[in-house]
């Protein structure tokens, strides 16, 4: 590959900070002289970050602005993308994206020397006088008088006035009210997450709360394989049934939100062993354990988290809940799309989606309850790939010896 004389500008599409940097440093050190960030005006090359909030549709409406500018797209999946240079994979290879970069900008050297004027070569404008247009317009209606006594002169509303006024003017649509959400995601303001007093407030602990009950309950039935009772004052509230993917719900669901509000002693609630009892699939109570969990964990922790909760690390969704059969959140789709496609911060993805941290929060801790979130582990995790390790010297031991032998002479 020829070496490039002037550095490509490129333009930088979908990326987070975080990709933003690196590729910065990448271009201040191996890649230096050969590439170069710059804004969508003067940039004649684009590196797209499929990846991130947003990303395809900010490349459909940047390749519809920019038909012909060369493209270098980066993604976690191997997929075509038509009209791109390349497709670079997650975690990326340096080698290969230098590669990438300069076969764009041999491109763009080619395409300017194509489009240079030849010498003498006359320029004629297009004409661009603009056309124009004449309507006629009633500017006065004259009327017969209804009363005789009247003069004769006197105008109707101008119709054609009327007509543009319909044409142009909004429809004032009815408002709506928008639902607020409080009762899943609480008031609560945004946090700083760098102040510990306001991390720690939003930091729940499940001691003495009935989701606590409830979660150590269908441990034990698991456990022991029996079936498992949850009862307040003697009123039976839950059935858990081991190895099953149903419960019985044995209270309203306004009861059951109003339970979840409170803290209670440590010997309010009852757990049985109930070795007899059957799963009557007909029960008008028979619930799936994974919306009933849903929604205790949200009435629960309603815009809160988990006390073991680490702001600092990034988080993924390890597949998508079946949101039409759980309690609504707002935003849970766009949720859920978010954190599926990368890991991110919890306050990360509220700044991304535009929406408030409250939001996020309800949506994280109701996920977590029934196992849905992980810790960011995976390899499209890490933008780069690391280079390879370099083989072992093969004189590596015969060193080692005279390095000792030249220890024995001088000691």
């Amino acid at each position: 590959m020829s070496q490039v004389n002037t550095p490509v500008k490129v333009d930088l599409i979908g990326a987070n900070q975080r990709l933003r940097d690196t590729l910065a440093m990448i271009f201040d050190g191996p890649m230096k002289g050969i590439c170069e960030f710059s804004d969508g005006f003067s940039a004649s090359a684009v590196i797209v970050d499929l990846d991130g909030v947003g990303a395809h549709a900010q490349w459909e409406e940047y390749r519809n602005k920019n038909p012909g500018r060369p493209s270098i797209v980066l993604s976690v999946k191997a997929i075509e993308v038509p009209n791109a240079h390349a497709v670079l994979v997650k975690p990326i290879k340096v080698n290969e994206f230098r590669a990438a970069v300069e076969h764009v900008a041999n491109d763009v050297s080619r395409g300017q020397a194509e489009k240079k004027p030849k010498t003498g070569a006359k320029i004629v404008p297009a004409d661009t006088t603009p056309i124009t247009v004449s309507v006629a317009r009633v500017t006065e209606v004259q009327t017969a008088s209804i009363r005789s006594d009247e003069p004769s002169t006197q105008t109707m509303p101008v119709l054609a006035q009327d007509l543009e006024d319909s044409i142009t003017k909004p429809l004032e649509q009815p408002s709506t009210p928008r639902r607020d959400f409080k009762e899943v995601c609480g008031d609560a303001e945004d946090i700083d997450c760098e102040n510990p007093e306001q991390v720690s407030s939003i930091l729940m602990s499940l001691d003495n709360r009935l989701l606590g009950v409830v979660l150590k309950a269908i441990s034990e039935s698991d456990r022991q394989q029996v079936p498992v009772t949850i009862s307040l004052k003697q009123k039976q509230l839950f059935v858990l049934y081991p190895g099953q993917q149903l419960s019985s719900l044995k209270i309203k669901d306004d009861l059951l939100q109003c339970l979840c509000a409170y803290t209670f002693s440590a010997d309010s609630f009852e757990l049985k062993l109930e070795p007899d009892l059957l799963l009557d699939m007909d029960d008008p109570s028979t619930v799936t354990k994974e919306g009933m969990l849903w929604k205790i964990a949200v009435w629960t922790y309603c815009g809160k988290l988990p006390q073991d909760t680490r702001l600092q690390e990034r988080v993924y969704l390890r597949h998508w809940p079946n949101l039409t059969r759980l309690l609504e959140l707002p935003d849970a789709m766009r949720i859920s799309a978010l954190l599926a496609d990368q890991p991110m911060l919890l306050v990360r993805a509220a700044e991304a989606l535009g929406i408030p941290q409250r939001h996020v929060f309800t949506y994280y801790s109701a996920a977590y309850t029934i196992g849905l979130m992980g810790g960011a582990s995976r390899n499209s995790d890490y933008l780069l790939e690391p280079p390879d390790t370099p083989p072992e010297h093969t004189n590596r031991k015969l060193l080692g010896r005279m390095m000792r032998h030249l220890r024995k002479l001088l000691s």
